[in-house]
């Protein structure tokens, strides 16, 4: 059977604690600028926004009507900024969160993807997966999971990338790029090679000048995400995850709360469920009120073309106890 798990920010919190949601970033950034006196005023223009991040990485991802051309640089600039400190916080939060035990059911989830070859598609940032997988795998290189037009960030030192032939593993599809993808920050990247840091080195090898020019290849959270979605790295995995989508039968959303606001999403589920019966299954804290609602007006109507379940929306562990049910279901008990 042809499967998809699609995975929200509510499964690396289920992870650990530690893992930042987007209200967390925008109180690490407000502490981040608090630290630096000579950006007070960008502090205040967050502060005039209710510290709702979106709203402020918005305003400075665009060049106002009003502004200078020196003025829109400077914005560009603490944009860019922004964005290398939301990698930051999140890269900073993963090391505090593997430094403790991680849960069995990540290694068990792991493990059956693994197994069934399956295809994730992820809009989170944080390497939780790639980090668990390094640690425990070592036949899967970071290569077998992207399956994508990426390029190992040792290959700008001229070191030999050749290795290992590719091992069969699930296929990981990050739609809004990773805290270990870096691009060099240019506002016209769209043919731009996009290149990842493996994480079994990452910052403890003295390789860190292969991406110090480099900024973090994240699509942050703006309204308008039409511009980085610009590169052609990026729109090769929205395909790959479109077309897993429609020829997937059971489609497994795990921590992701489907925000009406997130048109981008909507659009692409929408128009990306198979024509053929898919069943779609919600797993998610049942206490996120108006959750199976938010999906009925989001995916396509009438629904013909699916059955939404609501078997693990519950409030007790629903990710593990989803985890436990998949394995299970494996081997046929």
């Amino acid at each position: 059977m042809s499967e998809v798990f699609l995975l929200g920010a509510g499964f690396s919190r289920a992870i650990s604690a530690h893992i930042p949601l987007l209200a967390d970033l925008g109180l690490s950034l407000d502490q981040q600028l608090s630290e630096r006196p000579q950006l007070s005023p960008y502090r205040n223009i967050l502060a005039g926004l209710g510290g709702d991040i979106e709203l402020y990485l918005s305003y400075r991802s665009e060049k106002c009507p009003w502004q200078k051309e020196t003025e829109a640089l400077h914005q560009r600039a603490r944009f860019l900024d922004a964005q290398s400190s939301i990698a930051e916080t999140i890269r900073e939060a993963e090391s505090k969160a593997f430094s403790h035990a991680i849960p069995e059911w990540l290694g068990t989830l792991i493990q059956c993807w693994h197994a069934r070859q399956s295809t994730v598609i992820t809009l989170n940032y944080d390497t939780c997966v790639e980090r668990h997988v390094s640690s425990t795998m070592d036949e899967v290189r970071h290569a077998d999971l992207y399956r994508a037009p990426l390029q190992n960030v040792r290959a700008r030192g001229g070191a030999g990338l050749f290795g290992s032939h590719p091992v069969n593993t699930f296929r990981l599809l990050k739609l809004h790029g990773s805290v270990n993808w870096f691009y060099s920050g240019s506002l016209d990247f769209s043919g731009e090679q996009v290149y990842y840091d493996r994480l079994d080195s990452h910052n403890n090898d003295g390789e860190e000048y292969l991406h110090a020019d480099l900024v973090p290849f994240i699509v942050p959270p703006v309204a308008a995400k039409s511009p980085f979605f610009a590169s052609l790295t990026l729109q090769s995995i929205w395909r790959a995850a479109a077309a897993a989508l429609r020829q997937a039968r059971a489609i497994y959303c795990l921590g992701y709360s489907m925000p009406l606001t997130d048109l981008t999403m909507r659009l692409f589920l929408a128009s990306s469920i198979s024509e053929e019966k898919a069943d779609i299954y919600i797993v998610n804290l049942a206490s996120d009120e108006g959750i199976r609602e938010r999906y009925e007006t989001a995916l396509p109507q009438p629904p013909a073309s699916y059955t939404l379940h609501n078997d693990f929306l519950s409030d007790n562990d629903p990710i593990p106890h989803f985890a436990t049910w998949l394995e299970q279901a494996a081997k046929g008990t």
